[in-house]
């Protein structure tokens, strides 16, 4: 039978008791691809022979509300699926003469998959969560840290409104850690995806030409200012940090590096080791030697002092470095994780200027920064003099997919002795939505729009938020932008009262993230294709969720 198979098959198989005596029954839901499309005449493989010792522990942790295996001895048994309606009753079925071997049950071709709902269905039922929070911790490990008191799950989406499993329609203003650039169900995404599935490969590896994947690198050499750029792909920003920093130092011949206080690139062993956030810096060994220089200034973005001391001490470090001397300095053009801060005016541009003068290279982490979100193409845009020798992007490149890279200088792009491949980066399916992204971004000029509806946004904030003694700051550019605060009778940063702000935005229906040094910053990151009436909105509940929690604060 041709076709593809349904997502479940109701497969019986009849087997030997373990104990030698009669009949064992076993009755299952499974997914189809365990089960072998062998031809008639070929014995079907029991997987789970001896299904009662190997299930045990797994029916222990399978929730109830999901489809178990389950075994009962001389009968035919099962739980009821999600549904909880019970099957039709089976006819019994004679078990085949010895030698004889009976095929499995015709696979049905599936039923048509139901569209993503473009309205977001109002008369949608709820979906419970509560068993898939405890499946999430029995399976993940703890250090993998859901948000909110409730976790929530989100079903649909589009543009800038998610539904979340709870039933209810939520204003995203976090858009997957800001990797949804074009929000949810973007057509030049979806069409571009669903033209790569249509040709059946999702993957074929970097060992074959790929046409999308040149059409892409071609595309960001052209964007990334870089005089003959050479692009190599990943499948994360993590990874693409990563080949960064391999090819700084093999091009260096020094593993010396210089990072900036409260960064965060990564959470891989050597991006690990560069980050300035103390919160992510794991174990504290390193595959580097590295040190931090200071990042944003404490107080606002204009202020030349800090610029003058931060370049002080980086020439300082750089001299003082003994062997080959410093690699690279890698610098996010706004620190994401800590709270969406800028670094000051000039400051980039000074940095890059010493290192260009003692021989370093420089880095730009532009993974949350880069394809229009600050108001520039790239971050490091908004000063001039910076040309980074090599640069590194990733979350929103792709509209969702994953992927990531590096683009950089020929001479130091090929500076590695060895083979390298990405098994996974630049694949087929991730570039051909990475091509439709970035062609919608310049054809729309989306940095342009990022810049006005952050100027809109963040003003909204400024005011709105105004005469608040928890509020510290609003900082950030363009669409990255976070809201600081602290505690009102110390001036200190205080990460309870984001995390209660971000409770209330959730409960009038906004997503926020948390960030910040302290874990005291609310994290705004919406979709760049978001309206006018959503950037009002989303002030208005931002404000509106802060009001409240300041009120309540006050009034204890």
């Amino acid at each position: 039978m041709r076709g593809y198979p349904p997502p479940l098959v109701h497969q019986q198989t009849h087997r030997p008791s373990p104990s030698g005596g009669g009949l064992h029954g076993l009755e299952i839901y499974v997914p189809v691809r365990a089960v072998a499309w062998l031809p008639v005449g070929v014995r079907h493989y029991d997987p789970f022979e001896h299904a009662p010792e190997r299930l045990a522990p797994w029916n222990a942790r399978l929730d109830g509300r999901t489809d178990r295996l389950i075994t009962h001895p001389g009968r035919m048994s099962h739980t009821p699926p999600v549904s909880h309606r019970p099957l039709p009753a089976r006819r019994h079925r004679r078990r085949p003469a010895r030698g004889r071997v009976r095929p499995g049950p015709a696979l049905r071709r599936p039923a048509a998959r139901r569209p993503l709902d473009r309205q977001l269905n109002p008369e949608e039922e709820p979906i419970s969560t509560h068993s898939l929070i405890d499946r999430h911790r029995a399976a993940l490990p703890p250090w993998s840290p859901l948000s909110y008191r409730k976790p929530l799950e989100l079903v649909s989406g589009h543009g800038c409104t998610v539904r979340g499993g709870d039933g209810r329609d939520y204003l995203d203003f976090y858009s997957g850690v800001a990797a949804n650039l074009l929000g949810y169900d973007a057509a030049p995404v979806r069409e571009a995806v669903e033209r790569q599935l249509r040709t059946g490969i999702l993957h074929t590896s970097t060992f074959y030409l790929i046409r999308s994947q040149v059409e892409l690198a071609e595309r960001v050499a052209r964007v990334s200012g870089i005089d003959d750029a050479v692009v190599f792909f990943t499948c994360s920003g993590t990874e693409a940090v990563e080949t960064a920093l391999l090819l700084a130092t093999e091009y260096q011949r020094s593993r010396h590096v210089v990072a900036l206080r409260d960064s965060y690139h990564g959470r891989s062993f050597g991006a690990v080791a560069v980050s300035g956030d103390k919160r992510w810096q794991g174990t504290g060994l390193s595959p580097l030697c590295v040190d931090h220089v200071p990042a944003a200034p404490e107080h606002g973005e204009n202020d030349q002092h800090h610029v003058a001391l931060c370049v002080q001490e980086l020439e300082d470090l750089i001299d003082a470095a003994p062997g080959r001397g410093i690699a690279a300095l890698i610098a996010e053009p706004v620190q994401g994780v800590a709270g969406s801060v800028p670094l000051a005016e000039g400051q980039l541009a000074a940095y890059a200027h010493v290192l260009r003068d003692r021989g370093a290279l420089l880095i730009c982490d532009e993974v949350l920064t880069g394809w229009g979100r600050t108001g520039r193409f790239w971050g490091h845009q908004w000063d001039e003099g910076v040309h980074p020798d090599l640069l590194v992007f990733a979350k929103g490149a792709a509209g969702g997919l994953t992927l990531g890279g590096v683009v950089g200088r020929r001479e130091v792009m090929s500076s590695l002795p060895m083979p390298s491949i990405s098994t996974f980066g630049g694949n087929p399916l991730s570039t051909a939505a990475a091509v439709a992204t970035l062609d919608f971004i310049v054809e729309h000029d989306l940095p342009t729009r990022a810049a006005r509806a952050g100027q809109g946004l963040r003003g909204l904030l400024t005011r709105g938020l105004a005469g608040l003694a928890s509020v510290r700051r609003v900082q950030g550019r363009g669409l990255l932008l976070g809201v600081a605060f602290q505690d009102p009778a110390t001036g200190v940063p205080c990460a309870e009262v984001a995390a209660a702000v971000q409770e209330e935005c959730r409960n009038l229906g906004l997503l926020v993230g948390l960030g910040g040094s302290a874990g005291h910053c609310v994290r705004v990151m919406p979709p760049l294709t978001l309206t006018d009436e959503e950037v009002r909105r989303g002030a208005a509940l931002l404000t509106a969720a802060s009001r409240e929690v300041d009120r309540c604060r006050n009034s204890t």
